[in-house]
């Protein structure tokens, strides 16, 4: 429990008690408390990292930011663009280029964009 506690691979924890993985998942299929203990703190783990990408967004880290808000609230802030054969189409059906600039025939397109999002009239 030490080397799992540490970060180790279920794998590596295994090496460290001198035991067969396989031999592991035998007790924790017969043993559901060592499973759920297992489990418990295979979850501390993943908590700590959350924690450590919590404070990176709060501290600016503006690559943590996008990767938490896109991930805690993606009914908010998940990427609207979408892959549709080999084009990047954004929410309201525009192709966009690959600098995400709209392409030549999505011109009026991108001002009824300009005047829906932005208020501003062609």
């Amino acid at each position: 429990m030490a080397s799992l506690r540490n970060g180790t691979s279920i794998s590596a924890a295994c090496k460290a008690a001198n035991i067969e993985a396989t031999t592991l998942w035998r007790w924790r299929k017969a043993r559901p408390k060592l499973d759920e203990l297992i489990r418990n703190v295979i979850d501390s783990r993943i908590q700590i990292v959350e924690d450590a990408l919590f404070k990176s967004a709060m501290e600016g880290n503006t690559t943590s930011i996008i990767f938490f808000l896109t991930n805690r609230a993606p009914d908010r802030w998940a990427d609207k663009r979408a892959v549709v054969n080999n084009t990047i189409v954004n929410r309201v059906g525009g192709k966009v280029g690959g600098n995400g600039s709209f392409t030549g025939e999505d011109k009026d397109l991108q001002n009824r964009i300009r005047a829906e999002f932005l208020g501003q009239v062609p």
